[in-house]
């Protein structure tokens, strides 16, 4: 057991005690009860209660509550009794009523301790929530902390009533991290659609805490869709060279979980892609690269819309960054620029070729004629000089492809194939 206000405040040295209450007698418990009811100095009194709690004893429980509910009791003996309580965890909990009845006291150092008795004795969550939600908003941050901390775990169900509370004190300006954490957390599984709830968990991506900034985007990342009132803000953390790369990218998985699609911030999330990598640890560089990644699979995740971001893809694939490589050619495909995509198998880097045709296998249905034409000549010179055993397979099946389409559209459309297509003019789409 950690040091407690008790021990702090009374001087007393508990350490050698705890080996010497556990070999007491039976007649030694008695002694200790009689001391803890009857002992005029108050330090006797908590050494008793104190001692009671190491014992193992379920039968010594009664009397640890019946110092509880002795009204004038000094208050480090009431938590030393409380803590003790709690040391037997579920074997106390039919001493919750009394537990519950000092739940309000004037001393937060007793508020607190039976907080922690409550919660150590694993009631059932409506129990818990109708004895804790009248501390929720005490006037101490320890206790306020414990109970949100209690509340968290508690289901979506019972924290309901205790919405307004947790958006009143992130509103207000609560400072303590876990404590904010909580609150946040308890908005989140309570209110997923709460405007105000979304605001006030909005307003923490601001916060001069690093780590509830992240908290903050986290938690919008898991909420419901009213969470594009919160867009903006999340698209200017992303674009923010200056943010850290761990907040910017909590930013961009909440964007993506989402898909917050503004046409207005392509640009942005595009020069993320292009920004320079200007760390040499190894951490940092992949946290950059990392970013990027997600950034890349969000626009792949816009589709068709966010083609004007095709550009920045494009540079991708020429980054040498195998992290990069491959989503940028997966996201270049699902925005359907095939012809950035054909241009780009003129590289002859291995990996972003076996990128590309792994991303184009999937589209060659969607090409019209001229695209497959070029394509197809594109994919045998190719073949030519390719030595990688995958990348040629890779080809030759799509080649397959393409040719069978192509047969099929001879058949049904052969009007297509009665000029030749010329290679050098630049193909609409």
């Amino acid at each position: 057991m950690a040091e407690t206000a008790t021990e702090t405040a009374l001087n007393i040295d508990f350490s050698a005690s705890k080996s010497i209450t556990k070999e007491r007698a039976p007649e030694g418990h008695e002694s200790l009860i009689a001391d803890l009811s009857s002992a005029l100095d108050p330090r006797d009194r908590t050494f008793a209660a104190m001692s009671l709690g190491y014992l193992g004893d379920p039968k010594v429980i009664p009397a640890l509550e019946m110092a509880v509910l002795t009204r004038s009791e000094n208050i480090f003996v009431l938590e030393a009794a409380l803590r003790s309580i709690a040391q037997y965890g579920p074997a106390a909990a039919h001493s919750h009523l009394s537990v519950s009845r000092i739940i309000n006291h004037d001393s937060a150092i007793v508020r607190l301790a039976a907080v922690q008795a409550i919660d150590s004795f694993k009631l059932e969550p409506n129990v818990i929530f109708s004895v804790l939600s009248g501390r929720f908003m005490d006037p101490a941050l320890s206790v306020r902390r414990e109970v949100a901390k209690i509340m968290d775990e508690l289901p979506a169900e019972n924290l309901r009533e205790i919405l307004p509370k947790a958006i009143h004190l992130l509103e207000i300006g609560e400072g303590d991290k876990r404590l904010v954490a909580h609150l946040m957390s308890i908005i989140e599984k309570a209110g997923k659609e709460s405007v105000e709830g979304i605001s006030a968990v909005r307003q923490r991506l601001r916060d001069c805490e690093p780590d509830i900034r992240i908290k903050a985007a986290q938690a919008l990342g898991r909420m419901g869709q009213s969470v594009k009132v919160a867009a903006i803000d999340l698209y200017g953390v992303v674009g923010n060279p200056l943010e850290e790369i761990s907040l910017r990218r909590e930013c961009a998985v909440a964007l993506r979980v989402h898909r917050l699609y503004d046409e207005d911030f392509l640009m942005d999330l595009g020069r993320v892609i292009e920004e320079d990598i200007l760390e040499n640890q190894p951490r940092k560089i992949n946290e950059i690269l990392f970013l990027k990644r997600e950034i890349i699979e969000l626009l792949g995740d816009f589709g068709p819309k966010a083609s004007k971001a095709a550009p920045y893809l494009r540079e991708a694939l020429k980054s040498e960054e195998p992290t990069l490589i491959v989503p940028a050619a997966e996201a270049l495909a699902r925005l359907e620029a095939l012809e950035v995509l054909i241009d780009a198998l003129n590289s002859t880097d291995i990996l972003v070729m076996q990128s590309i045709a792994d991303a184009i296998k999937g589209m060659v249905y969607k090409m019209k004629h001229s695209k497959r034409a070029r394509l197809m000549a594109l994919l045998k010179l190719k073949f030519a000089w390719v030595k990688e055993p995958h990348l040629l397979d890779s080809i030759m099946a799509l080649l397959r492809t393409l040719e069978m389409i192509e047969q099929t559209e001879r058949l049904n459309n052969p009007e297509l194939f009665q000029a030749p297509v010329d290679f050098t003019m630049p193909l609409q789409a």
